[in-house]
């Protein structure tokens, strides 16, 4: 009877080692399942906000060419724009200067006969405001420091327009300098600055559009009332 006994305790001893066995293999099993399962790496994209470059585009704009401005008129010299305007006023020269000097310009000379007919034109314009038909008009022209003076404005060097000079600092022409008959004469010896004749009709001799030599400061003791500037002419590059 105890050898049964025994023998039953024997058999049911394995059979409880061949289920741990069993169990334990299963584990195994599931942990190499697990082990060979495809592990899913989840990639975090990172979106890279591409900035849109602005374009500018320049745009190129052509200045305009300089022009005279309202009131004054052009006149072409050298591919540039020579701008005059003649007002009426019973000034001297300095002070004649003074006002182109104030508009940014000064007493202009003349380049061509053109420019020349229009300061006669203008210029009788601005005589008939005084009524009157014949009378003068300044210019930017004065004589040279080294020839003032009676005996130095006679010498060859000073002589005729050589004695003369154009202020504006861009007229280069003396051909311009058309005097009338037997002037520049620098009678008295202060004849400095000069004038052009306007008006309809010659009279002694002053033809228009002829220059003469008068005193620069004291204009109104001419002689005669149609040797009295009654206006001037000034000159300005446009812009």
């Amino acid at each position: 009877m105890k050898i049964v006994l025994i023998f039953l305790i024997f058999i049911l001893s394995i059979e409880a080692r061949s289920k741990n066995v069993e169990e334990s293999d299963e584990c195994s099993a599931s942990s190499s399942e697990e082990a060979q399962k495809p592990k899913h790496h989840h990639h975090k994209h990172q979106h890279k906000h591409h900035k849109k470059r602005r374009t500018t585009t320049t745009t190129t704009t052509t200045p305009a060419p300089p022009k005279c401005s309202e009131g004054w008129t052009g006149f072409q010299r050298s591919g540039r724009t020579w701008c005059i305007q003649v007002f009426d006023s019973l000034v001297n020269h300095m002070h004649a200067d003074a006002h182109c000097r104030m508009l940014r310009g000064s007493l202009t000379g003349i380049e061509s006969v053109e420019e020349n007919r229009f300061i006669q034109a203008e210029g009788l314009r601005c005589l008939q405001k005084y009524g009157k038909t014949l009378g003068a008009i300044w210019l930017g022209l004065e004589r040279r420091p080294e020839c003032q003076g009676f005996w130095n404005s006679i010498s060859a060097a000073c002589s005729g327009s050589n004695g003369f000079v154009w202020m504006d600092g861009v007229t280069t022409r003396k051909d311009t300098m058309t005097w009338r008959p037997t002037m520049p004469d620098n009678s008295g010896g202060n004849q400095n600055c000069a004038y052009m004749h306007v008006g309809y009709q010659s009279f002694l001799g002053i033809n228009p559009g002829t220059l003469d030599d008068i005193e620069c400061l004291n204009p109104v003791t001419a002689n005669l009332d149609i040797q009295i500037p009654r206006g001037f002419a000034c000159g300005k590059w446009a812009e």
